[in-house]
Parts: C-alpha cells; sequence; structure tokens
C-alpha cells in the first residue's frame, strides 16, 4: 500500500505535465480534420485526486491488482478526456486489453463478460443512432464508445446499463452548468462507485 500512493503520484504527474507536449504533437498530425483548438493545460492536483480516488479505493477494497491497473488507466482517460475533450487511441485499446486480459483468463463464462460490455455499449449506440436519424450530431464521441465496452465487461448486465443510463443522467446534469462535459469523466466515479459497492 505505501509504494501504491508514490507510484500513482509520479503517475499523475508525469500524466499532468506530459499531457501538453503529446496533445499538441497529436493536434498536428490531425490538423485538417480536427475540430478543437484548444490548449491542454497542465493540472497535477487534478491528474493526482482522480487518480488516487480510484486507485487507492480500488486497492483497499479488491487487492487485486489487474483491477487497480484498470482502474489507473480509466482514470488517466478520465482527466485526459476532461483537460482535452480527447482520449488517444493508445489509451483505449490499454483499457480493452486490461480488461479482456484481467477477466477472460480463467473464466468459465465468458458469455456474460461479454453481455456486460453489450449492456453498456448497445444504448449509447441506440441513441448515436437516434441523433443520426435526427440530423443532430451523435450525443456520445466515438472515444466513449470504444471505453464503454471495456467497463462493461467488469459488470453484469443489469449493472452495465444502470451504470451508463446513471452516468448519461448526471452528465445531462452537470452539462446544464458547464459547457462540454466529457463523458468518460463523468462514467469514471459512476463505475468506480458501482464496483466498490459491489466488492464491499
Amino acid at each position: 500500500m505505501l509504494l501504491i500512493i508514490p507510484a500513482v503520484l509520479v503517475i499523475s504527474l508525469m500524466l499532468a505535465f506530459n499531457l501538453p507536449v503529446l496533445y499538441e504533437s497529436a493536434k498536428l498530425a490531425a490538423a485538417e480534420s480536427s475540430e478543437t483548438q484548444q490548449t491542454a493545460l497542465v493540472r497535477p492536483f487534478l491528474a493526482a485526486t482522480l487518480l488516487l480516488g480510484g486507485v487507492i479505493p480500488a486497492w483497499l477494497l479488491t487487492h487485486e491488482p489487474a483491477f487497480c491497473i484498470f482502474v489507473l488507466l480509466l482514470g488517466c482517460a478520465a482527466y485526459i478526456d476532461w483537460i482535452t475533450q480527447w482520449v488517444p487511441d493508445p489509451l483505449i485499446f490499454m483499457l480493452s486489453w486490461a480488461a479482456l486480459g484481467a477477466l477472460l483468463p480463467g473464466e468459465a463464462d465468458a458469455l456474460m463478460i461479454f453481455a456486460g460490455a453489450a449492456a453498456m455499449l448497445l444504448p449509447a449506440v441506440l441513441l448515436n443512432v437516434i441523433t443520426w436519424l435526427r440530423s443532430q450530431p451523435p450525443a456520445l464521441a466515438s472515444g466513449d464508445l470504444y471505453v464503454l465496452p471495456a467497463l462493461g465487461a467488469w459488470l453484469t448486465p443489469e449493472w452495465a446499463g444502470l451504470s451508463f443510463l446513471a452516468s448519461l443522467f448526471f452528465t445531462a446534469i452537470v452539462g446544464r452548468f458547464i459547457r462540454g462535459v466529457p463523458f468518460i469523466t463523468v462514467l469514471y466515479p459512476v463505475f468506480m462507485v458501482v464496483m466498490l459497492c459491489r466488492n464491499w
């Protein structure tokens, strides 16, 4: 436990100070199709709060290193999404591999893992189809859609669907006061509360 806190603090500081450089290089590489022209800010306290706020409770209640690594990656995605409204593809892929790598080996009923992933993803896809039929911009960005199955894999289908709906509800409420609320940043604490309540 004593090594977890300094390790997560070092990772959060590296994330906070290196994100602006990474974001600028990614923005330049995608300048033709980029819609955002914001600048990434350095927020080490926010990074440490998001990462420690997930990893410490995850470790104290589960003592599962694979889950803690997944939570650390998810916290990084939540921080990056908050600061830049963008989540890098390698981080999205790492989340998926961390979930599948932790859950599938030794699991007798892999169908429940995929059912949880589907229960988290299908309502989001349906919501985006509805907005597309109404000629509106998509309700959820593609990065959000890619992250959802990785989170749903950890949950039963019922809890996955409930987590998605609760996140959507809280995003709508916060979105009335703050413009451009990042969905993954809201989904992160909802997912953590559901997972930790299940393991308490």
